[in-house]
């Protein structure tokens, strides 16, 4: 009787094969990878937004009009004053949500709002990091568009170009 060979370890070509398996996966699925983060910032500002939107329609029920801010504000840092402590005050937002890329510092991007029309109507809005679903998204900044007193919404928003270009900011932005 001969005895067996037993045999340890893997042949180059097994570990060849296994190398480049690995390196095919990685190829395709790195890509996929790297921007989960900035989307998953970009789903919590939508949800933050919506939020905010609510907190302003509940304020507006019970006052007849939204708080006032005149020019473009940040509504993100509860300071005493403004907007956000509008909200919070009246008891319509337990906490004014942050934007999730600097919830530590408290600092800009923030989120944004705007009002006319006596506060009968407003314009919250926010940066997006991944523009790559650019249905709803404008690229035209809402804090440098004109807005006439007897503007509504829709004539606002109307006056906003779709984000058409990935070299340029996207804003998310809700109207009422």
């Amino acid at each position: 009787m001969t005895a067996l060979k037993v045999r340890k370890g893997f042949t180059l070509v097994e570990l060849l094969i296994v190398i480049t398996i690995i390196g095919v996966l990685a190829v395709a699925l790195v890509p996929r990878i790297i921007g989960v983060p900035s989307k998953g910032r970009d789903a919590a500002r939508m949800a933050d937004l919506q939020q905010v939107a609510t907190g302003l329609e509940l304020y507006s029920d019970s006052t007849g009009t939204y708080p006032a801010s005149g020019t473009a504000s940040c509504i993100t840092k509860a300071d005493g004053s403004g907007v956000a402590n509008d909200l919070l005050t009246a008891g319509v937002l337990s906490t004014v949500p942050d934007d999730p890329s600097n919830s530590t510092t408290g600092s800009s991007p923030c989120y944004s709002i705007r009002t006319w029309n006596s506060a009968k109507n407003f314009l919250i809005f926010a940066t997006v990091e991944n523009p790559a679903a650019k249905t709803g998204l404008y690229e035209t900044d809402p804090s440098s568009v004109t807005i006439n007193t007897g503007d509504n919404a829709a004539t606002v928003l109307g006056s906003l170009t779709d984000c058409s270009s990935s070299s340029s900011a996207c804003y998310y932005v809700i109207a009422r």
